[in-house]
């Protein structure tokens, strides 16, 4: 995020580093760039792992989504702390869209806001949507975590900007397919149709399509399926190695 001396201060904090791990291609790019006195060999490519953790911490009872459960409605889920990049407005504009084709599907939104939650009940009001959509406008818990996503079909990130998201990460480890947007390295971890969807940013109708044509022609079986297996190359264990070999 930009501030006052913060090119400066990113210079002191790196400037000792043998090697600069990022998590992404596109932060490897924007560090060459901003950075380009740091030698390019330092600059080492990683890649974030999955937050299996949280699914350690489970209230008991919970699982991992299975998406068969038939007395529930298709269900969306919007994690994470909430702050004007992260697009909520985007998505709330094409959960209004999705449901004039998909009448039953529900939001949950769940995370602290930063600013005023005010402006989102009041959109939600506006276009009739209270009765569709669940707020949980606070911090949540290590172990209320997994409750969120057991109960979710995907993960909706409708950033309009970012380097890479945790969230991605977390809603795998649930084995949670995601729809998000096509920004920063968040598109390097979400493989087409394998994993979850890709849609550009701050597009409410393209963003409600693909809402629509998850929960109409998509195989989420398989979905899962290719979660679990891009979850097998990106463990905390690969990324350690990958730190040590670096170091040579």
């Amino acid at each position: 995020e930009k501030w006052l001396f913060a090119n400066r201060l990113s210079k002191y904090a790196l400037k000792p580093a043998q090697r600069v791990i990022l998590l992404s291609q596109s932060s490897f790019n924007a560090t060459h760039r901003i950075h380009s006195w740091i030698p390019l060999p330092q600059l080492v490519t990683g890649f974030h792992p999955v937050y299996d953790i949280y699914r350690q911490k489970m209230d008991p009872g919970d699982g991992v989504a299975t998406g068969q459960e038939t007395d529930r409605p298709p269900t969306l889920l919007f994690f994470g702390l909430i702050k004007p990049y992260k697009g909520l407005d985007v998505l709330i504009r094409a959960f209004a869209l999705a449901r004039q084709r998909l009448p039953r599907l529900h939001l949950i939104i769940a995370g602290d806001v930063y600013g005023e939650a005010g402006q989102y009940r009041r959109r939600l009001s506006e276009l009739g949507l209270d009765q569709a959509v669940e707020t949980h406008f606070e911090y949540i818990a290590d172990n209320a975590v997994s409750g969120y996503f057991r109960r979710a079909d995907v993960c909706v990130l409708p950033y309009r900007s970012a380097t890479q998201s945790g969230i991605v990460q977390l809603s795998y480890a649930f084995e949670v397919p995601v729809i998000a947007t096509r920004v920063g390295g968040i598109g390097e971890y979400v493989c087409e149709g394998e994993t979850g969807m890709l849609v550009p940013p701050e597009d409410p109708s393209a963003l409600a399509e693909a809402i629509c044509l998850f929960f109409t022609t998509c195989d989420k079986d398989q979905m899962r399926r290719g979660i679990r297996g891009f979850n097998a190359g990106h463990g905390w264990d690969k990324l350690a190695k990958l730190v040590v070999e670096s170091m040579g």
